[in-house]
């Protein structure tokens, strides 16, 4: 622990550490407390701040916070972070997952990110609420296989975002991913679609099956690059949509199923059949023709 002028940093490397009650960074006014989990473990009751600025990097390492509450100016994830169901993240200037970070946000959880909202380089996925914007250059990835993500401000996805869809049935939030979008969606980047095996076997679209895997109050630009798994029927190929709903307050991007329209063989006219049957009888001569010739 260092101290200088109203500043304190922590860091854990190992070992664990534990915090009956309330963890407060930045206990008096116009401190700072900045806490960096890099190994070890963490058990807390909740994460505050108090009349100064508090931040917390986590690196690497096990934190359980055993209370509902996170709340903090900045939280900073490099690692593996889940917030449990139930629990609340708020951090009023921002979150960052980096790129080699993972941020689940949990059944029932809340994560109220203030600033620019989370800005995500890492894998940002799950099944509870973001409160406020999601800026993304890594992979955003509702559900934990499958579900639905939801966020109350914008969606913006970089020409660098990937937003992964996993399909494993036709019931939206429970057999396949959806993020649901309250504020606008800015879309760029890759859409990677890929089919899941929720225990009866992989599995296999039909012609005419739809998936709306986004949904927002509006839709800003297109996926620029598109990769999705291959269809057991060679006949039947992807094709996305971008849709409004008959009362027009909700946009889509609606994934769906079509097949190639099969051409069928021609069929001889009358005529046709009539002057192939006439040609077969003349060769039929000409052979036997040739026959006695030979003979």
């Amino acid at each position: 622990m260092k101290s200088a002028g109203g500043e304190g940093i922590f860091n854990q490397t190992g070992g664990t550490n534990t915090v009956a009650g309330n963890l407060t960074l930045g206990l008096a006014p116009g401190s700072s407390g900045t806490y960096t989990l890099d190994g070890g473990t963490l058990n807390v009751g909740n994460i505050v701040y108090g009349g100064g600025r508090g931040v917390f990097n986590y690196n690497g390492g096990t934190l359980n916070v055993t209370g509902n509450s996170v709340a903090l100016n900045a939280f900073v994830s490099n690692s593996n972070f889940t917030l449990g169901s139930g629990q609340t993240l708020t951090a009023s200037e921002g979150i960052t997952n980096n790129a080699n970070g993972s941020f689940t946000v949990g059944a029932g959880a809340t994560v109220a990110a203030g600033g620019l909202g989370l800005v995500n380089y890492g894998l940002l996925g799950g099944t509870g609420t973001v409160a406020g914007n999601v800026i993304s250059s890594g992979n955003v990835g509702p559900g934990n296989s499958p579900g639905m993500l939801s966020i109350t401000g914008d969606y913006t996805q970089s020409a660098l975002g990937t937003f992964t869809a996993e399909i494993g049935g036709l019931l939206a939030g429970t057999q396949y991913d959806v993020l649901n979008v309250s504020g606008t969606a800015f879309l760029d980047g890759l859409l990677n679609v890929s089919l899941y095996d929720l225990g009866g076997g992989l599995f296999a679209p039909h012609a005419g099956d739809y998936f709306d895997i986004l949904t927002a109050s509006t839709i800003t630009g297109s996926f620029s690059s598109l990769s999705f798994a291959t269809l057991s029927d060679p006949n039947l190929f992807w094709r996305v949509s971008y849709l409004t709903d008959a009362i027009g307050t909700t946009d889509v991007v609606r994934l769906s199923v079509a097949q190639n329209a099969v051409v069928p063989a021609p069929v001889p006219e009358p005529e046709t059949y009539a002057m192939l049957l006439a040609g077969l009888g003349l060769l039929g001569v000409a052979g036997r023709r040739r026959n006695k010739r030979a003979a």
